[in-house]
């Protein structure tokens, strides 16, 4: 019997807590084998759209 391995990622939009901000942060979410993990991109983007 064969092994499946996979491997999937998704950008994730995440406003940032604090409540006067307009700004949104960008998290890869990568899954390896049902593994989940999120990775900041330390990438910010106006969260007025």
């Amino acid at each position: 019997m064969k092994a499946k391995n996979t491997f999937g990622i998704h950008f994730v939009i995440r406003a940032i807590s604090s409540l006067d901000s307009e700004m949104s942060m960008i998290y890869a979410r990568v899954t390896v084998n049902g593994q989940r993990t999120e990775i900041s991109l330390k990438i910010k983007i106006s969260s007025l759209l």
